[in-house]
């Protein structure tokens, strides 16, 4: 059973802009080393490509005019909310930023999906690991809490009895 990698080039429209301390040009490099090194293929890790999260499964962490406001300033990127952390330092708002937070998001899913029902022993979202946003506000470089929706996931959809979140 090959572990699987979840990765979409698509992951580096995540852009806070030039000057932000997270770069997700981090990601696509990684990838390329992992690559590089021969590690994808054959009896390796096989790379997958994520779909976005549905706004039902944000939905399930995040509150609904939270999410709005998200798109609301991904379409327009101009702004701020300080009461949703959107459009601070450590979040500025940028153009697609819904959708490309959608993305990180359903790799994550896509991952706890591929081990959950067995297919894989291990997966790993190259361009997740988002923990910090709450559920009406961005925090730390995260718009969504793809953790905290993952493990809704495991916990609703999946019926997973118990995790270890470290």
């Amino acid at each position: 059973m090959r572990p699987a990698l979840l990765y979409d080039d698509d992951f580096l429209k995540y852009d806070f802009g030039v000057g932000h301390a997270l770069r997700e040009i981090r990601v696509k490099l990684a990838r390329d080393l992992i690559a590089g090194y021969g590690l994808l293929g054959d009896r390796r890790a096989e790379e997958l490509r994520p779909s976005p999260a549905s706004e039902a499964d944000i939905l399930t962490v995040h509150r609904p005019e939270y999410v709005a406001k998200v798109k609301e300033f991904g379409a327009d990127p101009h702004g701020s909310s300080e009461a949703h952390g959107l459009g601070t330092v450590d979040d500025p708002v940028f153009a697609g930023m819904y959708e490309a937070s959608a993305l990180q998001v359903g790799a994550t899913l896509r991952a706890c999906s591929e081990v959950a029902s067995g297919r894989r022993a291990r997966a790993f979202n190259l361009g997740g690991g988002f923990h910090h946003a709450m559920p009406d506000r961005a925090s730390g470089f995260c718009i969504f809490n793809g953790i905290a929706i993952g493990i809704r996931s495991l916990l609703d959809a999946h019926r997973v009895r118990r995790i270890l979140y470290v």
